[in-house]
């Protein structure tokens, strides 16, 4: 164990080469920095836990604009990310906690970002978690440790979609609070992302009526059956943009009528046009 300013706490874990994803480093931070302002970029997936105000931060390009660091904020940065920050306004000392780990992409952590995403921790359960790391770390229990990592893992792939880059961890999140009935309506938008959907095919298909499906679903779920449809249809349409497919074989891989349909919707539901999507994450 390694203790800087403070009360800062600094581990580094043993490289396990057959575990994926694993634990390379982690840091508990309470401390006043001597400088205001760092640049930085990890070699690995790096997740970054405020539990005091941080202060400001941009990423991906040094004119993208500032944005604030709030308290019970997590980001989560895929490796060769490059962002900044600066400590304008906060109260010293600061206090985060952060770890470095392989393997993102094979736990499917690359399914929520690309570069970088925010998780809200509105009731600790993040926090927590990372604690529990950091508590047995400082016990020299590396597997105890990454069964706890493992744990984290999971809060992130279960969370639950508020906005573009943003996911909320609550009691929710688990995909084991999904109802069958839920998860029987998702099954069937999955399998037919890329066709025409109605309410009455989906109502069809699991064997009730539309006033049914659609008033269940949202007093199960809190959206919309062609809500949740509309989501699948844009997160895949990210990923296609990304791959550098063509307008038109997204939007018919996607269910939208053509490339001006895909484009229309897309920047009307992240404010962006899927060019101004791909230049934003390169």
């Amino acid at each position: 164990m390694k203790r800087f300013n403070g009360q800062s706490i600094f581990h580094n874990f043993p490289r396990e080469k057959k575990i994926a994803p694993a634990l390379v480093t982690d840091y508990d931070s309470y401390n006043a920095p001597k400088s205001p302002f760092i640049k930085v970029e990890h070699p690995y997936w790096a997740l970054d836990y405020a539990l005091t105000d941080l202060g400001e931060y941009r990423v991906g390009s040094s004119k993208a604009p500032w944005c604030l660091r709030k308290a019970k904020t997590a980001h989560l940065y895929s490796p060769r990310t490059i962002y900044w920050e600066i400590l304008r306004g906060v109260e010293m000392p600061i206090h985060n906690i952060w770890i470095l780990f392989t393997g993102g992409d094979v736990a499917g952590l690359d399914t929520l970002t690309e570069s970088f995403t925010i998780f809200e921790d509105n009731k600790s359960i993040l926090e927590k978690n990372l604690k529990l790391i950091v508590q047995a770390a400082s016990e020299k229990d590396f597997w105890k440790s990454q069964a706890e990592f493992c744990n984290l893992i999971s809060l992130l792939l279960n969370s639950r979609k508020k906005d573009l880059n943003i996911y909320s961890i609550d009691s929710k999140s688990s995909n084991q609070n999904i109802s069958p009935f839920c998860e029987e309506v998702l099954d069937y938008l999955r399998f037919h992302i890329g066709e025409h959907v109605s309410l009455e095919t989906i109502a069809k298909s699991i064997g009730v009526s539309s006033s049914t499906l659609s008033h269940r679903y949202r007093e199960e779920s809190g959206v919309a059956p062609l809500e949740s449809l509309m989501e699948m249809r844009l997160d895949l349409a990210k990923t296609l943009i990304l791959k550098g497919e063509r307008l038109k074989v997204i939007a018919a891989a996607t269910g939208f009528t053509d490339e001006f349909h895909l484009s229309k919707i897309f920047k009307r539901k992240t404010g962006l046009s899927p060019r101004g999507y791909l230049i934003s994450m390169q």
